[in-house]
């Protein structure tokens, strides 16, 4: 647990620091985990005997976030479909490829990767107030949410929550994670006068509530993932945490959750 507790201070140092550190920063971190969340998925996807052609996938990784940096988002809706057109064509013009391969290079299409451009999204769509609002909510709520959970599920769990999918779960930390959400949704909302918002509390602690949802389902589905790919963890990047996307896999479902929501507060604000 000791370690576990000193990589998590360090985590929240380096998102500290991208916070910080402006758009550039946030473009670069976020394209070195899009790049590694690729690398752990298809490490997995070869325990499992399946060869996708991956050189699409790590090609959009590499440049999509840079290309929202400079505003260029139809670029980066283009480049999506032209890298699936190119694992449509190494498939038809390769014979030693499988179908099956080509159908798990295009899953990576569909997750993580929009929800890693979602993310981005949050940071360079909304100006620079409101974008480290809405990654510190993107990032703290569904964090929050576990590490509550993690420790009262420890200390006070005995019922499971889905014994099938995560036998370590228990109700006690989901109802924890709620919490720990709605704690981050109040901490974002006092942190205010250093952010330069001023966003009302209610969507707050409404966007707080649904990301405690959607960050459990979130952990879930990656946890269904692993089950299937027979692995403990996407990567070991981070000793007693996994990988990156066993960090992220919260994080990147309320991704869209928090864009909705940012979105409505920044261009509906009557409503």
């Amino acid at each position: 647990m000791v370690k576990r507790i000193i990589i998590g201070v360090i985590l929240l140092l380096l998102f500290v620091c991208m916070l910080l550190l402006g758009r550039l920063a946030q473009t670069v971190l976020l394209t070195l985990a899009c790049v590694l969340a690729v690398y752990e998925l298809e490490r997995m996807l070869k325990h499992k005997d399946y060869f996708p052609f991956m050189l699409p996938a790590y090609l959009f990784s590499a440049i999509y976030a840079f290309l929202l940096h400079y505003d260029q988002s139809s670029l980066c809706i283009l480049s999506w479909f032209l890298c699936i057109i190119l694992i449509i064509i190494e498939r038809v013009f390769n014979n030693k490829r499988e179908t099956k391969d080509c159908f798990a290079a295009m899953a990576v299409f569909i997750y993580p990767l929009p929800f890693f451009v979602l993310l981005t999204l949050l940071g360079s769509q909304f100006g620079q107030e409101l974008g480290v609002a809405a990654l510190l909510c993107a990032f703290a709520f569904p964090l929050l949410g576990d590490t509550f959970a993690y420790f009262a599920g420890t200390l006070f769990g005995r019922r499971k929550l889905c014994p099938s999918i995560s036998p370590k779960k228990t109700i006690v930390g989901s109802a924890a994670s709620m919490l720990g959400s709605l704690a981050g949704s109040t901490g974002v909302f006092l942190l205010q006068p250093l952010l330069g918002t001023q966003l009302p509390i209610a969507p707050l602690l409404f966007l707080g509530l649904l990301c405690g949802v959607l960050g459990q389902l979130g952990d879930l589905f990656a946890s269904l993932i692993k089950r299937w790919a027979d692995i403990k963890d996407f990567g070991t990047l981070f000793p007693g945490h996994g990988g990156i996307l066993d960090r992220l896999d919260s994080v990147l479902l309320c991704a869209p959750a928090v864009y909705i929501c940012f979105y409505m507060l920044a261009y509906m604000p009557a409503m």
